[in-house]
């Protein structure tokens, strides 16, 4: 479904290039022609991609219900944890897309930075996600009841391959954040500061401002979190060494973000004692 979605919106984009770009006898008239012509092949090709997406997520909220149901898995399991209110918040906003641009038709209305992971760890594990089922496109949806919801995330942390958090200072983040320093899974743990220049994705508001607030309550459950930076970032933990290996955040390209996420867990957390040796 997705392969005949793009095919339509590349033909309706060879439709306008024709009638403008790569005609030698330009008309406005011809030109709206070829738009008439064009439009329906965007509209449906567009909507064969975003059903065919639909489809692919429907498929992660049901393996990430049945990972975060069982008490075992087989699967490689990203886990990410962030405030439910961020979700579609940092979206993708990539000003070199022309009309022309086919990934510009292929977008549904769902690319921010979690999508972003979901596509850079597709092919590495399960990325997974609190929340309910369909709310999204990116990390598969699991859904628990109120009352065992923090036994069930507990239980997720030790399972999980690599945490992936995105620091806040909500009630259910801060208690994420405690288990994670209490529990001893700081060492797999990745953390996203989110951006706040504008240049590549949108933002919620004044992110340094909450950074700062996030900062005072992380400090009270024992962790002191980097200081801000506008391009937002990508850091961990290193206990060894007593400091943050710390990266600003890729560009909205998957690949990237595969390749950035690869280096950061690959730094070795090198003692003190041998880092002055």
């Amino acid at each position: 479904m997705k392969l005949l979605g793009n095919i339509l919106i590349w033909l309706g984009l060879y439709a306008v290039y024709a009638g403008s770009l790569g005609s030698q006898q330009y008309s406005f008239g011809s030109f709206l022609l070829h738009v008439a012509f064009g439009a329906p092949f965007f509209l449906i090709g567009s909507w064969l991609v975003s059903m065919s997406n639909g489809g692919v997520q429907v498929d992660l909220d049901r393996l990430a219900q049945a990972i975060a149901d069982a008490q075992a898995s087989e699967h490689v399991v990203f886990l990410y944890l962030r405030p439910f209110d961020s979700t579609n918040v940092y979206r993708i906003r990539d000003t070199s897309l022309t009309l022309f641009s086919a990934e510009l038709w292929e977008r549904d209305g769902f690319d921010d930075i979690e999508r972003l992971l979901s596509r850079a760890l597709e092919r590495t594990g399960i990325f997974l996600a609190l929340g309910k089922p369909g709310e999204h496109r990116g990390a598969g949806r699991a859904e628990l009841a109120d009352e065992h919801w923090q036994a069930k995330v507990a239980g997720l942390l030790v399972r999980s391959s690599v945490l992936i958090l995105l620091p806040a200072r909500t009630p259910g983040t801060l208690w994420e954040i405690a288990r994670i320093v209490d529990d001893g899974h700081l060492d797999k743990t990745l953390f996203i500061m989110p951006p706040s220049d504008g240049s590549l994705y949108t933002m919620r508001g004044d992110e340094a401002d909450h950074w700062a607030r996030t900062q005072e309550a992380c400090s009270k459950l024992g962790l002191d979190l980097p200081v801000y930076r506008p391009a937002g970032a990508i850091f961990k933990y290193l206990a060894g060494a007593r400091q943050w290996a710390i990266t600003d955040l890729p560009g909205p390209d998957p690949i990237a973000w595969a390749d950035r996420l690869q280096f950061m867990l690959d730094i070795p957390d090198i003692p003190d004692s041998a880092a002055s040796a």
